[in-house]
């Protein structure tokens, strides 16, 4: 058995799986039920117990077609930020700011951006640190002389920064500066 995340409603659950992938399921109020799930040939049968002064059960059964659909858009946005990642590792030693290593970057998945540090933002979702992936973006309120700041996530807690020592284009720390926001590009 796995343990798997599931987005419900508005609410992320991890639910035990038997290695099978979990899917977007629509419920509402989730977070006042316990949800676990259970592979049923090429089905999820999800189980959500309801917590009231009676014990009962309803069960819903979500098609194999959703969890694929989810997994789809989970390597969409793998593949692009490999592709931003990629994008910004080849400009390593290029003399430019860091809006213009991440705009060369960005050119690499068909998008045509260029803004402020802090524009970049509405490009994508903001994730946690633990969830960061090589080619989101992170953006600092202070990049650590007291201005914006916005680099390529490149893993294992370094980032590609453009505008470094005289403009250089580096790989160095994510953590510098504060106020860092992690964003998975759309």
């Amino acid at each position: 058995m796995k343990n798997k995340k599931l987005l419900i409603g508005a609410s992320l659950i991890t639910m035990l799986t038997t290695g099978a992938i979990g899917g977007v399921i629509p419920i509402q109020n989730a977070s006042a039920h316990d949800i676990s799930a259970n592979q049923v040939s090429t089905q999820y049968t999800v189980t959500d117990t309801i917590q009231t002064n009676q014990e009962g059960e309803v069960s819903t059964t979500v098609t194999q077609l959703n969890a694929q659909e989810t997994t789809n858009s989970q390597v969409s946005s793998s593949s692009k930020g490999t592709s931003i990642y990629q994008a910004a590792l080849s400009q390593v030693g290029a003399i430019q700011d860091c809006t213009m290593l991440v705009t060369n970057a960005l050119k690499s998945v068909g998008i045509n951006y260029h803004d402020w540090p802090a524009g970049y933002m509405s490009l994508g979702t903001i994730v946690s640190v633990s969830e960061a992936q090589p080619g989101d973006l992170i953006y600092y309120a202070n990049g650590g002389m007291g201005l914006a700041h916005i680099a390529v996530y490149a893993g294992n807690g370094q980032a590609i920064h453009g505008g470094w020592l005289g403009n250089q284009t580096v790989v160095n720390s994510a953590d510098i500066g504060s106020g860092a926001v992690y964003i998975r590009v759309k």
